[in-house]
């Protein structure tokens, strides 16, 4: 078993791996945070953890399924033609709006829908970092469309970049104790 620090040292390590553990499931996970806080040094910021340590934050595979609605919802917000025009134009524009048909798109460009198919494509790989900084680039009507879904994985990233902290906290003090 080892001295005293080698199973306090084990102790952290099991306790961050529950807490992953149960953080990747989206359960709520105030229990393992306190194990976890009891053994990591007092200057690691847990915010983002405490806040969700109740309800726990949405899995990335959930907040991956969910993304194709909210996409559709982005899409509307800056397809939708000028209502304005003639009869012809206008039932035309709600043809439109019940059928949004969209091509492969390119990324590469700056316009809305080059965002959006940023973030499509950056979702579909589980990089929800890299889709929060595209969605920043959307215009406001698209941001108000997308905002809960954001604010989810905001809460996903964010938890998991402490949960990552807290594990190399512990890899970090495994490899001093094996010095």
């Amino acid at each position: 078993m080892g001295d005293a620090t080698a199973r306090e040292v084990a102790a952290r390590a099991l306790s961050v791996s529950a807490l992953k553990s149960a953080v990747d499931s989206g359960r709520p996970y105030e229990t393992e945070l306190a194990a976890v806080k009891a053994g990591l040094p007092s200057d690691i910021d847990l915010q983002a953890l405490e806040a969700h340590a109740k309800t726990g934050v949405e899995p990335v595979s959930v907040l991956i399924a969910q993304f194709p609605a909210v996409a559709r919802q982005v899409y509307q917000t800056f397809s939708e033609p000028d209502r304005s025009g003639d009869v012809l134009d206008s039932f035309l524009a709600s043809a439109r709006s019940l059928v949004a048909v969209r091509g492969p798109g390119d990324a590469d460009g700056t316009g809305p829908e080059a965002v959006l198919r940023r973030m499509e494509n950056a979702v579909s790989s589980g990089k929800l970092q890299e889709a929060i900084t595209a969605y920043d680039s959307l215009p406001e009507s698209a941001q108000a469309a997308a905002s809960d879904w954001v604010t989810r994985a905001r809460a996903r990233v964010a938890v998991d970049t402490l949960t990552d902290q807290a594990s190399q906290e512990v890899l970090t003090a495994l490899s001093a104790k094996d010095s």
